[in-house]
């Protein structure tokens, strides 16, 4: 009766007869999960954007209890274990690095991303400069692309990775309670997924690298010359120069564009200079 259940749930599992829940991150990064367990949970929370019906293609996530841990399995191979508070960041940096390789023609910049008029205004940073927090709140008033990681093409169109946004505890009060999670460098998180939400291409706009800074009275936004503009973009591309051997080239010519600095002590000030600069989103 035993090898007769489990062979059942083998069956299933593949002809996805369980219920289930899919998530395409890239044509090439499809994931399914069974409903209602911890890993289906993490992913909602992380891609909820990216939610598609599962397909038998997709690979399969799957965990189980080991001890007070979670050893995490995709397509029955274990890859990791960790504390069950950990599970949503510990998937998003995994899959995160997935779709990063299937984007090799790119030049994946450490940036937010929000619709303004009709391109993209990256928001370009560090851990820790407000850009996913800022990125999150501009998406209850314009299209939300990403708040970490933007993939900027040969052509400067960015192409839009809209995840949730991942919110570190000294912000959780600006948005909406959510689910704490615990990130082993970056501490407690929780994800926010805003109201406007766009996986359209569009063409780069303005470079604006934020900066919260709660003791201001407003905020204040300073054109960059393109050389320092370029410096910055290649400390905030991911994996160097060496992604490409086309990535000075796109350096080069996103330093072109119009380049700002952006102090603010919040989401308000900060959309009323960028409508001043800009125009409405």
């Amino acid at each position: 009766m035993v090898v007769v259940a489990a062979v059942a749930a083998v069956v299933a599992d593949r002809f996805l007869i369980v219920p289930q829940r899919g998530w395409e991150l890239a044509p090439e990064v499809r994931v399914h999960a069974r409903a209602s367990t911890p890993e289906a949970d993490a992913l909602a929370a992380v891609f909820g954007a990216f939610e598609t019906p599962p397909s038998p293609a997709a690979f399969a996530i799957s965990t189980e209890p080991v001890g007070d841990r979670l050893r995490v399995s995709w397509r029955g191979l274990a890859l990791f274990t960790c504390a069950p508070a950990e599970l949503a960041p510990a998937l998003e940096a995994s899959l995160m690095g997935w779709v990063a390789r299937t984007r090799a023609g790119t030049l994946p910049l450490h940036a937010g991303a929000v619709r303004w008029g009709d391109r993209a205004l990256l928001l370009i940073g560090d851990k820790g400069s407000g850009k996913s927090t800022l990125a999150a709140q501009l998406g209850a008033v314009t299209d939300y692309l990403g708040d970490e990681i933007a993939f900027v093409g040969h052509d400067l169109v960015v192409d839009p990775f809209p995840k949730a946004a991942t919110i570190k505890e000294g912000a959780f009060g600006v948005l909406p309670p959510a689910r704490i999670w615990r990130d082993p460098v970056r501490g407690a998180v929780a994800y926010h997924t805003p109201r406007c939400v766009s996986r359209v291409a569009r063409p780069i706009g303005p470079l604006v690298w934020p900066s919260f800074s709660p003791g201001l009275g407003k905020a204040s936004l300073e054109v960059i010359a393109p050389a320092e503009a370029a410096l910055r973009l290649v400390r905030g591309a991911f994996g160097g120069l060496g992604r490409t051997p086309r990535t000075i080239e796109v350096v080069a010519r996103l330093a072109v564009l119009p380049a700002f600095t952006l102090e603010f002590p919040g989401v308000d000030a900060a959309r009323t200079a960028l409508e001043q600069a800009f125009g409405p989103p």
